[in-house]
């Protein structure tokens, strides 16, 4: 893992890049995760996004075993229990969704890549957040590439703008909304 930490006069952000150990590694992959939550900055002072190859599924039906035509995600539920508390109960992560498979091998396929954000949920009111997977480059890797972007939404109608900053500056504000 490696987090390249960036600030400015707009606030800070942290972009964290995974690559978890594969098979049966979870203690390897547990050292990784708490080193990773050791050095995120808290969610109220900085955005983090979390991205790459987790090598565990997130759902029993994300990994497909070609061999018997069956589903073997269920192993990895206790990894995904804890990964749940550790990031998004106790650090505010949530995925940035996308359900294509993201790994493909002889054995099958899984959706090992994927994207989480520590951003406030308010932040869904006024701008959409989004991940993709890309177009295969088997040449290059097993690995479908990922994208994910943040934009604000654009909109002609006066009534869907979020209320001016000066509107909540007003000392009556508070009493008028009550």
């Amino acid at each position: 893992a490696a987090i390249l930490r960036l600030d400015g006069h707009l606030g800070s952000l942290d972009l964290c890049v995974i690559y978890l150990h594969s098979g049966a590694a979870r203690a390897q992959r547990d050292a990784t995760k708490a080193a990773v939550t050791r050095s995120l900055r808290p969610r109220e002072s900085c955005l983090s996004l979390l991205f790459g190859d987790w090598n565990f599924v997130a759902d029993d039906k994300e990994r497909f075993h070609r061999q018997d035509a069956g589903w073997t995600g269920e192993r990895d539920g206790p990894e995904q229990d804890h990964f749940h508390q550790q990031f998004q109960v106790d650090r505010g992560f949530q995925e940035l969704a996308q359900e294509a498979f993201t790994h493909d091998s002889e054995r099958g396929e899984s959706r090992l890549d994927r994207v989480y954000s520590n951003h406030p949920m308010a932040d869904q009111l006024d701008s959409d957040w989004g991940c993709a997977a890309l177009q295969w480059v088997k040449q290059l890797s097993n690995h479908r590439p990922v994208s994910f972007y943040r934009k604000g939404r654009r909109t002609t109608d006066w009534r869907d703008r979020p209320l001016p900053v000066n509107v909540f500056s007003d000392p009556a504000w508070a009493s008028r909304t009550a």
